[in-house]
């Protein structure tokens, strides 16, 4: 039950979060949907799930400035090649090595990455991510892990 009611409460949010201002109906429509997401979703969760510890969601809600300030900087740095005369790409295909053991924290690793523009997560395999960028600086082609550098360590702290 509790893992239940904490996916109901994360998509509740979630919901909440996407239709401001809220208009009573569609706060009840995001309790609905959210019970049915729930409901579909809790067969699909590991046996040992027991819910998300209120330490994990306030340091997930630390890591979120962390990845809006990337995405704005690689928005910026995307930006800057397409507007360049030259186009200034590099594109390379990098192999990095992620310290992360859960599932789930590769997964949203994986998809952090991919959502920072002018990168991409192509696989994930075991504890290696293998990820297209579009000009990766020559710190990141000599050592790709510092493409993970700045969503690991947060991450780290809620989905180890």
């Amino acid at each position: 039950m509790r893992a239940w009611l904490s996916v109901f409460f994360a998509a509740w949010v979630l919901w909440l979060a996407l239709t401001v201002p809220w208009q009573p109906l569609q706060i009840l429509a995001g309790a609905l949907v959210a019970g049915t997401a729930a409901f579909f979703v809790r067969p699909l969760l590991p046996a040992s799930f027991s819910g998300f510890g209120l330490m994990a969601i306030g340091r997930f809600l630390l890591f979120v400035p962390v990845f809006l300030v990337e995405m704005v900087k690689a928005n910026f740095q995307i930006a800057w090649i397409v507007l360049h005369p030259r186009m200034p790409m590099n594109p390379r295909v990098l192999t990095a090595k992620t310290r992360l053991e859960s599932d789930a924290g590769k997964m949203l690793l994986a998809n952090a990455i991919t959502l920072t523009p002018g990168t991409l997560t192509i696989d994930a395999r075991g504890d290696e991510l293998i990820i297209h960028c579009v000009s990766p600086t020559p710190e990141q082609e000599q050592d790709p892990n510092r493409l993970l550098s700045p969503f690991e360590d947060h991450i780290r702290r809620f989905a180890p």
